[in-house]
């Protein structure tokens, strides 16, 4: 969470300036788990790092051919707790 504190320094971010975008290739083990009442939002478990997914429940009804993820870090704090949390921005899928 440090390093990330760091690059924060580099913001604001915006639409001059866009928040930075990483990528992980997609190992083959993955858990979705619904978020909120309606599950529409869900968390991506991959073994050790989880990515936030948000109106995104009808991404995952066929999972063949994910190649990797693309997501952007960002703090969040809630009940004065401060986390790293990883937004999906978008799945990368594998060339037919």
């Amino acid at each position: 969470m440090s390093t990330w504190s760091e690059a924060v320094a580099l913001g604001p971010f915006g639409m001059e300036n866009p928040a930075p975008m990483l990528y992980s290739p997609y190992g083959g083990q993955m858990s979705v788990v619904p978020l909120g009442k309606t599950g529409k939002h869900v968390k991506i478990e991959l073994g050790s790092a989880s990515l936030l997914a948000f109106s995104a429940a009808d991404m995952f009804d066929d999972r063949g051919g994910i190649d990797g993820w693309v997501y952007k870090p960002r703090l969040d704090t809630w009940r004065n707790v401060t986390s790293l949390q990883f937004i999906l921005e978008k799945m990368v899928m594998q060339e037919q």
